[in-house]
Formats: structure tokens, C-alpha cells, sequence
């Protein structure tokens, strides 16, 4: 698996076309550290006007640059099957999503299917994104940039990840004396 990881995730990640597609204003900052962080630090190192890496940062600097940015990326794990924490606190902020996923069954995806500003990139069966994937992606980009969800809007598409939801659902296991395992 590991052969694949980098193959997909490291030389076929996608933003050379992605840049290609958007102009100079757009701006790729990236917060994360992990298997293949190489592959974002030569973007970076390419081209720093559009690409930036800060590597791995505190939680509350996290914080501030999603509450700063305008599209937030989500890159999904190679066998599609963890559910990205980064999802909810992206989704609580009510901003775009461009979601990277290498499986159709990838569970990422099937949790944004239903928020109307996530925008998923699959990769094809060879492995790599098609231009018409990448140029579909620039234009979600260009199309969603500067716009936003409500909080309350975000709450009726996904009401069981409530905590008043999961609140409510403990106090009735209480009061039925349910057995949580």
C-alpha cells in the first residue's frame, strides 16, 4: 500500500493542473505534516506566490487559518475508509470544501454529498485526475470563493452531529438503563 501512497499522493496529487487553472490571486496554504509532506514542500518550493507550507502548527494557529481562509482542502486517506476530523470543523465553519478523495466509497465524501459547498476530486482508474476533474475543481474554486453556510443551515443538513442530538440520545439510554459497550 505504501508503493500507491506515494504514487498517488506525491506525483499525481493534482495542483500543478489546479494552479494552471486559477490566477495569481488565489492563494494554497497548507497546515499539515504526514507521510508524504515532501510532495507539498516542493510545491511550495516551486512556486511560494501560490503555494505555501507551514508544516505542523499549534491548535490554536490551525484555528485562526481556517477561520481565515475562504476554501478549505481536505485530502482523504488512500483507502477512503477515516472519517477526516478536519470534516467537522470545517463544516462548522460553513465554508467551501475541496475534498481529495482516491476511492468512490471514500466516507469523507459521503459525509459532504449533502453540503452544497464541498466540491469532491476523484482520482480516475489510472490513478491520476483527469483535466476535465482539475478544471471542474477550479471552477467550484471560482464559483464558491467568498461564500458561506450558516451555522443554522449547516445544523439542519446534519442534525444527528448535534451535541444536543447525542446529549438527548445518552438521556434516553440513561433513562431506559441501556448497557453502552
Amino acid at each position: 500500500m505504501k508503493k500507491r501512497f506515494i504514487k498517488i499522493y506525491g506525483v499525481r496529487f493534482g495542483l500543478d493542473e489546479i494552479e494552471k487553472n486559477l490566477d495569481e490571486r488565489f492563494k494554497i496554504k497548507f497546515y499539515c505534516f504526514g507521510s508524504d509532506l515532501n510532495a507539498i514542500k516542493k510545491y511550495a518550493i516551486k512556486n511560494p506566490r501560490t503555494f505555501h507550507n507551514h508544516g505542523k502548527v499549534e491548535k490554536n494557529l490551525a484555528d485562526e487559518a481556517i477561520t481565515g481562509s475562504d476554501i478549505l482542502i481536505s485530502i482523504g486517506d488512500v483507502e477512503g475508509m477515516q472519517i477526516s476530523s478536519k470534516i467537522f470543523d470545517y463544516l462548522s465553519m460553513g465554508k467551501p470544501i475541496l475534498h481529495f478523495a482516491y476511492t468512490q466509497e471514500c466516507v469523507n465524501t459521503r459525509l459532504l454529498a449533502q453540503y452544497p459547498l464541498a466540491h469532491t476530486v476523484m482520482l480516475n482508474k489510472d490513478d491520476c485526475y483527469s483535466e476535465s476533474t482539475i478544471k471542474n475543481a477550479a471552477l467550484f474554486v471560482k464559483k464558491v470563493n467568498g461564500k458561506s453556510m450558516s451555522f443554522a443551515m449547516i445544523a439542519k443538513l446534519y442534525p444527528n452531529a448535534l451535541p444536543e442530538t447525542t446529549a438527548h440520545s445518552f438521556r434516553d439510554c440513561i433513562n431506559r438503563n441501556c448497557i453502552i459497550k
